[in-house]
């Protein structure tokens, strides 16, 4: 078994994920093959902290849209939408997260990171959010039926 399940050295979709930003990179204005090169060797190297364990982040049971939330422990921008986690098997929507502040819209302006931690065995999650100098702390749980 793979101690990092969720590289993209050990998954079939994160690789997938890894090749889309690589390719994005290469098609940009500024872009270009030298460029992906020097982006993707700037995430190097990979501390095995960084990756959850966490299986609500296993790409090969849920998908989800990277953009918001990933295996790697970082902070990654806020949408204003709950993050969908879908079955991979099924396309059924499991689960979602709402990383955003409940009852308060935040400026149009103001730039907004949240990062996740999530608990390696059980249905749970921390995220900090930062507006500006503002963080905001939730604790999220997955009630299972």
């Amino acid at each position: 078994e793979s101690q990092f399940p969720c590289s993209a050295s050990s998954n079939i979709h994160a690789r997938q994920i890894q090749q889309r930003f690589k390719h994005t990179i290469i098609n940009a204005k500024f872009g270009g093959h030298t460029e992906a090169v020097k982006r993707l060797l700037a995430q190097l190297p990979i501390s095995s902290q960084s990756y959850s364990s966490s299986p609500y982040l296993d790409l090969a049971l849920f998908s989800y849209d990277d953009k918001w939330v990933s295996m790697m422990e970082r902070p990654k921008a806020c949408g204003d939408h709950p993050i969908r986690f879908y079955a991979r098997d099924s396309g059924l929507l499991k689960f979602k997260i709402y990383a955003g502040m409940l009852g308060k819209s935040p400026s149009p302006t103001a730039r907004r990171l949240v990062a996740f931690t999530f608990h390696p065995s059980e249905p749970f999650a921390i995220s900090v959010q930062r507006t500006n100098a503002e963080y905001v702390v939730n604790f999220h749980v997955r009630h299972c039926i």
